[in-house]
């Protein structure tokens, strides 16, 4: 399935658990993917594994960032 073909999504938390998942399976379905996450690591694997994926490193429990 491609429901999510032209669209662009933004997951925040998105390095593991149900996050990743969700990230994973909207890639699945042809998304373009914008996915923040406060680990460096995770978030350079993620972008290895997924071609096109836009990651920023921003931790949600902190404003500032």
């Amino acid at each position: 399935m491609a429901r999510f073909t032209d669209k662009t999504i933004l997951v925040t938390g998105g390095t593991s658990g149900i996050g990743l998942a969700t990230v994973e399976r909207l890639a699945a379905e042809g998304a373009k993917l914008i996915v923040t996450g406060s680990n460096p690591a995770r978030l350079a694997t993620l972008a290895a594994n997924l071609r096109g994926v836009i990651t920023v490193e921003a931790d949600n429990a902190d404003p500032a960032s």
